[in-house]
């Protein structure tokens, strides 16, 4: 931890005093941008569960749930955590257990991209807006494009993958699985996007070209009335 143990101590009993109902809020001093807030709540939380729920670090990541954050107030600690921007609006508690303990609970970019995509799958929310921009939002393309392929279309070869999205069957998956929007902001056709998906033991250069040509040749005999 970066704050002093005077700080941690301070904001702790403050905390106790939340907790018990003799205040409502922290002191504003805390959460001014010179104070290492985050760092006072995650061993805030730390306290609360360790010390006063009495919990081992494997038993807060079993049993450290909604109703632990409302039982022991820790919503008005959590608010100040800053989260990855694709768990912003839901405040994912795993997250929270990442920064308590990071070699318990495991955090990447992946499986956060992955836990937001198949909530969009089930229709439960929308990508975030801005969610994909620039070099980041490509790869959280690639992510989402690799998790659909592996788990609604998966494919023999390939060769196979390069001549199905270079086709309006590549155009209709996209759009099928909710990414041909985010491709369309990217500046993105579904070809290259598989291309920068694949694994780079599997990412093929002569079936991009080969695929890249076929496509625009196509697409200029339609435009030239020769096909």
């Amino acid at each position: 931890m970066n704050c002093n143990l005077s700080l941690l101590s301070n904001f702790i009993e403050e905390y106790e005093e939340l907790l018990i109902g003799k205040r409502t809020d922290f002191s504003q001093y805390f959460f001014e941008s010179s104070v290492c807030t985050q760092d006072l709540v995650v061993e805030c939380i730390r306290y609360a569960c360790e010390e006063l729920l009495n919990w081992t670090p494997r038993q807060v990541c079993s049993l450290f749930h909604a109703q632990t954050v409302e039982l022991m107030k820790l919503q008005v600690l959590i608010q100040h955590i800053n989260f990855p921007f694709e768990l912003e609006k839901d405040r994912n508690l795993s997250y929270v257990l990442h920064l308590l303990y990071p070699d318990l609970v495991a955090f990447t970019v992946k499986s956060s991209v992955i836990n937001i995509y198949k909530q969009i799958l089930d229709g439960k929310i929308q990508f975030p807006r801005n969610y994909a921009t620039g070099e980041e939002g490509v790869a959280k393309l690639c992510i989402c494009m690799q998790y659909a392929i592996e788990h609604y279309h998966p494919f023999s070869s390939v060769k196979e993958m390069y001549e199905f999205f270079s086709s309006m069957e590549g155009v209709r998956f996209m759009k099928k699985y909710g990414l041909f929007t985010l491709m369309n902001l990217l500046g993105m056709d579904s070809l290259s996007l598989l291309h920068e998906a694949l694994p780079p033991d599997q990412r093929d250069n002569f079936y991009f070209i080969y695929y890249s040509f076929q496509k625009n040749y196509k697409k200029q005999c339609r435009m030239t009335g020769k096909v």
